[in-house]
């Protein structure tokens, strides 16, 4: 009698190991196919799903410019038509330029040589 209880349990527990395996390889194909289905709607959509975001560096909020007027100045400035030579500037200053709280468009003015001269800083309207 303990013969054919084993004899049964290890029946049932390799018709239960197969039906896993059976399982598990239908799992497998099927997330295969769903997939291959994902890849392929995707080629023929052509959608894009990152794009990089790159600022217009010409153009500079009121902020980021008088943050720059903080540091040394490695070249003479002109904001709005005021002069600001870098021989000049001081820190303390700053409030007196009469910066004007908008964008600006950052420019170059260069010498015969190519050499740059100032940066021109004109507000964007």
């Amino acid at each position: 009698m303990t013969d054919i209880t084993k004899l049964i349990r290890m029946f049932f527990s390799t018709l239960l190991f197969i039906l896993g395996v059976f399982l598990f390889m239908k799992e497998i194909l099927a997330v295969d196919t769903s997939i291959s289905a994902i890849r392929k709607g995707w080629k023929e959509e052509e959608t894009v799903f990152y794009e990089q975001y790159i600022p217009d560096e010409d153009v500079i909020p009121c902020a980021k410019l008088i943050a720059s007027l903080f540091h040394e100045q490695e070249y003479d400035i002109e904001i709005n038509g005021c002069l600001i030579r870098r021989q000049e500037h001081k820190v303390g200053k700053i409030m007196g330029y009469g910066i004007e709280d908008t964008e600006y468009k950052k420019s170059y003015q260069y010498d015969i040589e190519g050499n740059i001269e100032r940066i021109q800083y004109t507000p964007v309207r």
